[in-house]
């Protein structure tokens, strides 16, 4: 009967033994589980930050956007009724056509600068010598500087030639 009493300890602990490996792997599959979540839950995190990332950088952009579009409204608005006029053979400038269809009068606006939308008003520069002759001078750009017909002042930009004279 001791052998009876053996065999049934026996299996009892083998039992036990078999209950705790399979707890044991119960808890290594709820780990692994566990552990692939976490990895799916960072990599869904990961991506949140980077649309987030590319949701602000859309922001930016549509700012930027919308500022260049108030911008270039509020140059229009500006600029309304200016167009490109010929103060001076080959001399081109932007400028308030008048209503009544005279002359334009001054300030002249950069033609290249009126291109690219900046208000740049074109300075006189007298006629310094021959060699230099007078000239509008372009603030925003030292290139933009156009030269006048020689013997051309001021006035003639204000009044045009007067009749009877011409250009050399």
């Amino acid at each position: 009967m001791i052998e009876i009493g053996t065999a049934i300890s026996s299996l009892a602990a083998l039992k036990t033994i078999f209950e705790g490996a399979v707890a044991v792997r119960d808890d290594t599959k709820l780990m692994e589980v566990k552990l692939a979540f976490q990895q799916q839950l960072f990599e869904v995190q990961n991506a949140m930050l980077a649309m987030q990332g590319a949701y602000a950088k859309l922001l930016e952009e549509k700012r930027e956007i919308e500022d260049a579009n108030r911008r270039s409204q509020q140059f229009e608005t500006e600029m309304q009724g200016h167009a490109l006029f010929e103060p001076a053979p080959g001399v081109f400038v932007y400028a308030l056509q008048p209503s009544d269809g005279s002359r334009p009068k001054l300030p002249y606006f950069c033609h290249p600068c009126y291109k690219a939308r900046k208000q740049s008003i074109l300075s006189y520069e007298a006629a310094i010598s021959a060699s230099q002759p007078a000239a509008l001078h372009c603030p925003e750009q030292a290139a933009h500087r156009v030269e006048l017909p020689r013997r051309w002042r001021r006035e003639h930009l204000i009044n045009g030639l007067p009749s009877g004279e011409h250009t050399e």
